[in-house]
Protein backbone atom coordinates (compact mmCIF):
# COMPACT_ATOMS: atom_id res chain seq x y z
CA UNK A 1 0.00 0.00 0.00
CA UNK A 2 0.51 3.68 -0.13
CA UNK A 3 1.21 4.25 3.41
CA UNK A 4 3.87 0.51 3.65
CA UNK A 5 5.87 2.66 0.87
CA UNK A 6 5.57 6.05 3.13
CA UNK A 7 6.75 4.21 6.39
CA UNK A 8 9.87 2.88 4.53
CA UNK A 9 11.09 6.16 2.95
CA UNK A 10 10.58 8.39 5.71
CA UNK A 11 13.16 6.95 8.39
CA UNK A 12 15.38 7.11 4.84
CA UNK A 13 14.44 11.34 4.55
CA UNK A 14 15.04 11.86 8.35
CA UNK A 15 18.79 10.64 7.77
CA UNK A 16 19.68 12.77 5.34
CA UNK A 17 21.21 16.12 6.36
CA UNK A 18 19.30 18.98 6.61
CA UNK A 19 20.20 21.95 3.73
CA UNK A 20 21.50 24.88 4.36
CA UNK A 21 20.56 27.77 2.66
CA UNK A 22 23.19 30.77 1.57
CA UNK A 23 24.43 33.35 3.69
CA UNK A 24 22.71 35.70 1.38
CA UNK A 25 19.47 34.03 1.05
CA UNK A 26 17.17 36.79 2.58
CA UNK A 27 18.87 39.54 0.12
CA UNK A 28 18.20 36.98 -2.76
CA UNK A 29 14.17 37.14 -1.63
CA UNK A 30 14.20 40.62 -1.57
CA UNK A 31 15.93 41.38 -4.62
CA UNK A 32 13.52 39.06 -7.02
CA UNK A 33 10.51 40.61 -4.88
CA UNK A 34 12.00 44.19 -5.97
CA UNK A 35 12.51 42.43 -9.58
CA UNK A 36 9.01 41.10 -9.99
CA UNK A 37 7.56 44.42 -8.92
CA UNK A 38 9.54 46.64 -11.29
CA UNK A 39 8.01 44.26 -14.52
CA UNK A 40 6.22 46.50 -16.24
CA UNK A 41 2.79 44.46 -17.71
CA UNK A 42 2.46 44.72 -21.19
CA UNK A 43 -1.01 46.81 -22.63
CA UNK A 44 -2.66 43.66 -22.69
CA UNK A 45 -2.39 42.35 -19.38
CA UNK A 46 -3.12 46.10 -17.57
CA UNK A 47 -6.29 45.83 -20.06
CA UNK A 48 -7.48 42.46 -18.57
CA UNK A 49 -6.46 43.61 -15.26
CA UNK A 50 -8.55 46.67 -16.11
CA UNK A 51 -11.89 44.91 -17.36
CA UNK A 52 -11.71 42.01 -14.16
CA UNK A 53 -12.03 44.62 -11.78
CA UNK A 54 -15.36 44.18 -10.11
CA UNK A 55 -16.71 47.79 -11.01
CA UNK A 56 -16.20 47.76 -14.66
CA UNK A 57 -17.08 43.84 -14.39
CA UNK A 58 -20.12 44.67 -13.43
CA UNK A 59 -21.42 47.32 -15.49
CA UNK A 60 -20.12 45.62 -18.18
CA UNK A 61 -22.37 42.88 -17.44
CA UNK A 62 -25.36 45.08 -17.27
CA UNK A 63 -24.22 47.13 -20.19
CA UNK A 64 -24.35 43.66 -22.22
CA UNK A 65 -27.76 42.36 -20.35
CA UNK A 66 -29.15 45.73 -21.32
CA UNK A 67 -28.20 46.20 -24.94
CA UNK A 68 -29.47 42.20 -25.36
CA UNK A 69 -32.87 42.93 -23.75
CA UNK A 70 -33.36 46.68 -26.25
CA UNK A 71 -32.53 44.50 -29.28
CA UNK A 72 -34.48 42.03 -28.26
CA UNK A 73 -37.52 44.46 -27.74
CA UNK A 74 -36.77 46.09 -31.33
CA UNK A 75 -36.46 43.06 -32.88
CA UNK A 76 -39.74 41.94 -31.42
CA UNK A 77 -41.46 45.53 -32.09
CA UNK A 78 -40.51 45.67 -35.69
CA UNK A 79 -41.52 41.71 -36.75
CA UNK A 80 -44.93 42.61 -35.34
CA UNK A 81 -45.10 45.91 -37.40
CA UNK A 82 -44.78 44.61 -40.76
CA UNK A 83 -46.32 41.72 -41.98
CA UNK A 84 -44.78 39.05 -44.39
CA UNK A 85 -43.70 40.18 -47.29
CA UNK A 86 -44.36 36.89 -49.41
CA UNK A 87 -46.72 33.96 -48.86
CA UNK A 88 -45.99 30.87 -47.08
CA UNK A 89 -47.26 28.88 -49.85
CA UNK A 90 -49.14 26.83 -47.83
CA UNK A 91 -51.50 26.33 -50.93
CA UNK A 92 -49.46 22.85 -51.73
CA UNK A 93 -51.03 20.90 -48.94
CA UNK A 94 -54.15 21.94 -50.14
CA UNK A 95 -56.52 18.84 -51.78
CA UNK A 96 -56.05 20.59 -55.24
CA UNK A 97 -53.10 22.71 -55.11
CA UNK A 98 -51.97 25.16 -58.04
CA UNK A 99 -48.55 24.23 -58.61
CA UNK A 100 -48.72 20.55 -59.70
CA UNK A 101 -49.25 19.27 -62.89
CA UNK A 102 -52.08 16.80 -62.42
CA UNK A 103 -54.54 19.68 -60.96
CA UNK A 104 -53.93 21.58 -64.22
CA UNK A 105 -55.25 18.61 -66.03
CA UNK A 106 -58.73 18.85 -64.22
CA UNK A 107 -59.05 22.60 -64.80
CA UNK A 108 -61.71 23.91 -67.21
CA UNK A 109 -60.13 26.54 -68.12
Amino acid sequence: MVNDTLTKLLPALGQRPVLSTPANFQDLVWREIRRRKETTLSWVEELAALLWAPRIAWTSLALAVAMGGSAALFLEAGAKSQPYAQPLNLEVFSVSPPSLPSTLLDRDS
